[in-house]
């Protein structure tokens, strides 16, 4: 992709390299250069950001479990049935699947978080500004996660 995405008048290239995919993983690893000398830009790690900036908990009460995840002032609640899945993490786990992406010249993370080895029923989208450092950090619910 190419898009000025630090606002200084000159396209960067934006290069999203797929190092590994499977069930459950998505490893992409981001380049962004400059597009007149090739030099490449540094961006601020969204993993890094996730643990920095959020709280998760996964609490196992009687037959139900309770997850939540807190980012910067947002938070997602839900409940679920304990036998929804044969295991439970101890913790929303964010890292398995990170997807990079271009949306009206603004670099965006999505970070899906798993709670069991196959439910993913929250993503953080990290929006990043103009100095490649997340700007903006948005809790975005599955669609159809509702039990």
């Amino acid at each position: 992709m190419v898009a000025d995405l630090n606002e200084d008048g000159d396209n960067e290239i934006i290069i999203v390299l797929t190092k590994g995919y499977g069930t459950g993983v998505n490893a992409q690893e981001l380049h962004i250069l400059n597009e007149d000398d090739l030099s490449e830009l540094t961006v601020e790690n969204p993993l890094y950001y996730i643990s920095k900036h959020s709280h998760s908990s996964i609490q196992s009460i009687g037959d139900r479990v309770k997850v939540t995840v807190e980012v910067d002032g947002q938070t997602y609640k839900k409940d679920y049935a304990k036998s929804n899945a044969a295991t439970w993490n101890d913790k929303v786990w964010f890292g398995n699947i990170l997807n990079y992406t271009v949306m009206d010249n603004k670099l965006v993370a999505l970070v899906p978080g798993n709670i069991s080895p196959a439910e993913y029923p929250v993503t953080i989208k990290l929006e990043y500004g103009k100095d490649l450092k997340v700007a903006k950090s948005t809790i975005i619910e599955a669609i159809g996660d509702d039990r």
